[in-house]
């Protein structure tokens, strides 16, 4: 799943909002999401005196002038549970103490509960279908319908569907179609009139020991090719 957030203006982290954003508009869109993901940038200022027991102050989701100011920008996102992405930037120091990159890490796994607990007041599950303008895949298994969808006559007809309806039509194998709209209208739209197309090439049963009448269409020294349905 691709995500696009534009943000027009901002005074903090445009990444760890659209962590937030993300996590939101895929709820939404009812894509089922094994858990809610937030993130927020935490800062690190230190005074003149700083040793691993000086003088510091960790700030929550900082803004742009702490960031600039600031001697850490540790950006990270997750769930209540765990981290999913991290990134840490250090200016004008030697490295972070462990005890106090331990500190960072426990403020900012706080602040992001506070943030999904909010975010949970809005929407705390996925909606239970999928939005009409969403995008619909499916893999149609044509085994009993018919024998071959590689027939060239085959192929003109879902040449004209894709152009009309704007959805992409995939032969995985002789028996097996991956079909994909831009939204779940055009892909219904597509599934019904590519069953249709399968019911005229709809498989012939054909009984051993019967007579039946066919076109001979090649002479071969092996023996005669003929057709008994038009397309098959």
């Amino acid at each position: 799943v691709n995500l696009f957030c534009d943000v027009q203006s901002s005074s903090g982290s445009t990444s760890m909002s659209s962590i937030c954003a993300a996590s939101l508009a895929m709820l939404q869109g009812g894509l089922p999401l094994k858990s809610m993901v937030a993130g927020v940038a935490t800062g690190l200022v230190l005074g003149k005196d700083y040793t691993n027991t000086g003088t510091h102050c960790i700030l929550s989701d900082i803004q742009g002038i702490e960031d600039a100011l600031g001697y850490m920008d540790l950006k990270v996102g997750g769930t209540r549970e765990g981290i999913t992405t991290c990134q840490l930037d250090i200016k004008e120091f030697n490295g972070i103490p462990m005890d106090l990159m331990r500190r960072c890490l426990e403020r900012n796994w706080v602040d992001r509960n506070k943030i999904l607990d909010f975010m949970e007041t809005k929407i705390s599950t996925h909606k239970p279908s999928l939005k009409s303008t969403a995008p619909v895949s499916s893999v149609i298994n044509s085994k009993s319908k018919t024998n071959s969808l590689t027939s060239p006559g085959w192929r003109r007809k879902v040449y004209k569907l894709e152009e009309s309806l704007g959805v992409f039509v995939y032969t995985l194998s002789p028996t097996l179609l991956y079909l994909f709209g831009s939204s779940s209208e055009k892909h219904s739209e597509a599934l019904k009139a590519i069953n249709s197309i399968l019911e005229v090439y709809s498989r012939p049963e054909l009984e051993f020991g019967s007579l039946y009448r066919a076109r001979v269409t090649q002479v071969r020294p092996y023996g005669l090719m003929v057709e008994l349905y038009p397309n098959q």
